[in-house]
């Protein structure tokens, strides 16, 4: 058997239909409602606090005000700690410790299987938690093109998911998970969220666009403003990144099958 016909034996949707249901009868009331908390909480902190103290410098960066120039990293940041943050120490269990992907590959499901639910629930979970977020922003009064922000957020949510699922399989150790979260902390604290990455000198600007958090901020940024060339590169680069590490997690999982 080929390498692609183990890749795609057995795929399904199965496990995406028991994550599903799980959810149903568990969280997802509250996923809505969380994201837009956390809208709240920063609107509120934005509109009576910095916002006032960096007009100008939302001025010169191209926006009305700092709330409305932080709304689409925020977005991409709720898509992010859904799928990523809140998720891989649970991933993590499933693949290391339980045997719960153990357990699944012994039935008919395969491992592109288990990859693609995973990536299919997380993805709708972080869909869930942004458009709550997005909800309370249009409550609030931003400005910004939330219809295009909207429409960027499964694309984002699938890289994150993707990002989420391979990196807990990948490694092999807790120290290992906890230096990968924090990169992650690094990643979201650096990557332009709170200003634009042109502050930073030129190297280290190149490195920072080489983050995948920041290509989705720039894929809501470009759609923001109507840049369709910018959108459509950064969302270039995040399908191959989301396809190769889906590749990759199902060949680890077939390994550790044989």
């Amino acid at each position: 058997m080929s390498t692609r016909q183990r890749l795609l034996r057995g795929m399904d949707w199965t496990l995406v239909f028991r994550h599903e249901l799980v959810l149903s009868r568990s969280q997802s009331l509250w996923l809505i409602p969380s994201g837009a908390l956390l809208a709240v909480l920063y609107q509120l902190s934005l509109r009576f606090g910095l916002s006032r103290h960096l007009a100008s410098a939302s001025a010169a960066w191209g926006y009305r005000s700092y709330a409305e120039f932080l709304t689409p990293g925020l977005v991409v940041m709720a898509v992010f700690n859904a799928c990523f943050t809140d998720w891989i120490d649970g991933s993590y269990r499933k693949a290391h410790l339980n045997q719960f992907y153990e357990a699944i590959l012994l039935t008919p499901l395969s491992a592109s299987s288990v990859v693609l639910g995973e990536t299919v629930h997380l993805t709708l979970r972080g869909v869930l938690y942004a458009l709550g977020f997005l909800v309370a922003s249009r409550v609030f009064g931003i400005h910004s093109n939330l219809v295009a922000m909207a429409l960027a957020v499964p694309l984002i949510g699938i890289v994150f998911a993707t990002v989420g699922v391979s990196i807990p399989i990948l490694v092999r150790s807790r120290d290992q998970l906890d230096v990968a979260r924090f990169c992650g902390v690094v990643m979201t604290m650096f990557s332009g969220v709170f200003y634009p990455v042109s502050v930073y000198p030129k190297l280290v600007c190149l490195i920072v666009k080489m983050f995948p958090f920041w290509q989705a901020l720039n894929l809501v940024h470009s759609l923001d403003s109507g840049n369709l060339t910018g959108a459509l590169a950064s969302g270039i680069y995040l399908l191959g990144l989301s396809a190769s590490l889906m590749i990759i997690a199902v060949m680890t999982l077939m390994r550790s099958q044989a």
